[in-house]
């Protein structure tokens, strides 16, 4: 299967996401530009900008909830698979274990990183957390 690059952005378009990342980094609270900046960067593949965009967006958000669960597991995500930062990815994944102990998403990425990093005993433990968890339902 061949996959097709993104054509270059337009000096248009560059100077949108200029415009957007400095909006952004003035107001990290600006969903608008926050939307959009995470939009661009993942089309385009720019996996370290968009893990900044996310710490950024984190910084402002409350400590606990919805937003801050969903944006860690993105922000987790996209440092473990995409930009390879493994200690950085493990301190979210764990961040959002605290938050979220049934996140079965999250204890399996994090007992990964664990047994991949040779802590055993603590992937061995995460795993049994994971196998006490109740099964979740599957919509038909």
């Amino acid at each position: 299967m061949q996959t097709r690059a993104n054509p270059p952005a337009t000096a248009d378009q560059e100077a949108r996401i200029q415009r957007l990342l400095q909006s952004f980094t003035t107001d990290p609270t600006d969903l608008r530009a926050f939307r959009a900046l995470e939009e661009h960067l993942f089309l385009e593949g720019n996996w370290r900008e968009l893990a900044n965009v996310y710490e950024s967006r984190l910084r402002v958000l409350p400590a606990t909830g919805a937003d801050r669960t969903d944006l860690l597991g993105r922000l987790a995500s996209v440092l473990a698979e995409r930009v390879g930062d493994l200690a950085a990815a493990r301190a979210r994944y764990e961040e959002l274990v605290r938050l979220q102990p049934q996140n079965a998403v999250a204890l399996s990425a994090l007992r990964k990183l664990l047994a991949g990093a040779g802590e055993l005993t603590s992937a061995l433990q995460l795993a049994e957390l994971e196998e006490a968890q109740p099964l979740a339902a599957k919509p038909r």
